[in-house]
């Protein structure tokens, strides 16, 4: 059935490997580490592949090589072959399943940790590495089968991916006493008359803040800029800062005076939150990852539910 594929040289696991890394590395350079040595080995094994297949499978753009659209579709059928191959040897040695999951670093803390935590038994074998990754950065790497799993916000462009909601995250003002008394604030002056710790301008929650302060006439100048809601949470507990929190992120018995601002006008920062996978995880996972899939789902959606809102 399989005669033509070996019926001559130049098909191997370590020619298929030099190329997925090429294609998680970038460059040869990269993928070989600096060894010139190896460089011209993994160059050579790509070289034998492309005779192999009779196609080019790499291309030279100025200094650097990178892969044609034959390359990129020998990758994800690589991809697969190796998960499928390496799922057959956990499932033959009884060791654990290894899963990856990309997040925010936020998330990955607040929600991802714990619900991962849930899934822990007496004997279960199962192991998850965390990776901190921007959006479009864990909806790339999903499609490449490079992760297993994503949180991400569940407005995001998930192209080809399959996903579930877990949470709808809404967000409030704390204004510590010291800066803003202790009567009741009206919005503008919880959001505009306070010295505000916040996210960077590239954030989305930070976007909608300016768009609120915008439609109010103002602009939005935080006197702090974080780069997690957990830093802006801790400069609140200074008692020198205000900020527009998530709900996951302050805890109301902290030992502060503040108020909260809950003002109708801050649902325009809530965020949905999903899981995304690729389509084919059961086909080369097994179906021991759609069962890891779903528990995975109802632990993230239990860790959420008291501080946020199911949909």
């Amino acid at each position: 059935m399989f005669e033509d594929l070996f019926s001559r040289d130049g098909l191997s696991l370590e020619r298929l490997h030099a190329l997925i890394a090429l294609a998680e590395a970038g460059s040869l350079t990269r993928a070989a580490k600096g060894e010139t040595g190896l460089q011209s080995r993994l160059s050579h094994r790509l070289s034998e592949l492309a005779a192999f297949f009779g196609v080019p499978l790499t291309e030279r753009v100025g200094r650097t090589i990178r892969l044609t659209e034959p390359g990129e579709r020998l990758v994800k059928l690589t991809r697969e072959h190796f998960h499928s191959l390496m799922q057959f040897k956990h499932d033959a040695l009884g060791t654990a399943m290894a899963f990856r999951l990309g997040s925010a670093d936020s998330l990955l803390q607040w929600l991802v940790v714990p619900s991962v935590a849930r899934l822990r038994r007496p004997g279960a074998l199962l192991r998850f590495t965390l990776q901190d990754l921007r959006t479009d950065e864990i909806v790339a790497r999903l499609q490449e089968q490079r992760l297993e799993f994503g949180l991400v916000a569940g407005d995001a462009q998930l192209r080809g991916l399959k996903f579930k909601p877990i949470c709808r995250v809404s967000h409030f003002i704390v204004v510590p006493y010291r800066i803003g008394g202790r009567g009741t604030m009206s919005l503008k002056q919880a959001l505009l008359e306070c010295p505000h710790a916040a996210m960077s301008a590239a954030s989305p929650v930070r976007q909608s803040i300016d768009r609120i302060a915008e439609a109010m006439g103002q602009r939005f100048e935080p006197h702090l800029e974080c780069v997690s809601e957990a830093q802006c949470a801790a400069a609140v507990l200074t008692g020198q800062f205000a900020a527009v929190l998530p709900r996951w992120a302050w805890d109301s018995s902290a030992p502060l005076d503040h108020i909260v601002n809950e003002h109708p006008k801050l649902e325009d920062l809530d965020q949905k939150l999903a899981l995304a996978w690729h389509p084919r995880l059961t086909q080369t996972r097994g179906a021991a990852a759609e069962q890891v899939r779903k528990q995975l789902c109802d632990a993230l959606a239990e860790c959420a539910a008291p501080t946020s809102a199911l949909d």
